[in-house]
């Protein structure tokens, strides 16, 4: 699916495929199963951006209302601003720029046999001119790349095999 350049949508939900958009696109709340999410730049998201199997990639000066979430996706994030948090299973994320996530980001533990079947550690990767308000809680081991102490001190380790 796609939307151009100034367009918008209400809801998008799209079990099996990817939303691409132009710049300057408008949408209340994204839900994709399998595919991925992209945009040119200046997306507008009033609520939140959700997928199972399918990576995130939220362009420079962009505004989450609500949390990205991930199942298996990877999230990468540049120059935007996400209100909530970012939460995710197995996937890496990637903050760059004047990223600014007002919430936590959280690495959650898996619920069921359908998760386990990975023990590749995903990777977080903030650079050091990001903006994280809240904390950083880890339930699952994963690799950290965080170029900021400051930011290294909101980290909270809340799994059993922690090193």
């Amino acid at each position: 699916m796609e939307i151009s350049d100034h367009g918008g949508a209400d809801e998008v939900s799209i079990v099996n495929g990817n939303l691409e958009m132009g710049s300057h696109v408008s949408v209340r709340n994204i839900d994709i199963v399998n595919g991925d999410v992209s945009a040119a730049s200046h997306l507008n998201v009033l609520k939140g951006v959700e997928t199972v199997n399918g990576n995130v990639t939220l362009p420079t000066q962009s505004a989450i209302g609500g949390s990205v979430e991930t199942v298996n996706g990877d999230i990468t994030a540049v120059d935007t601003t996400i209100e909530k948090h970012i939460k995710t299973l197995n996937g890496d994320i990637t903050l760059s720029g004047s990223s600014h996530v007002l919430g936590d980001i959280v690495y959650k533990e898996s619920e069921s046999a359908w998760g386990k079947k990975s023990d590749n550690k995903p990777t977080l990767s903030i650079s050091a001119s990001v903006t994280v308000d809240g904390n950083i809680v880890l339930h699952r081991p994963v690799n950290l790349d965080i170029e900021s102490d400051e930011l290294k001190q909101k980290v909270i380790v809340s799994y059993g095999s922690a090193q």
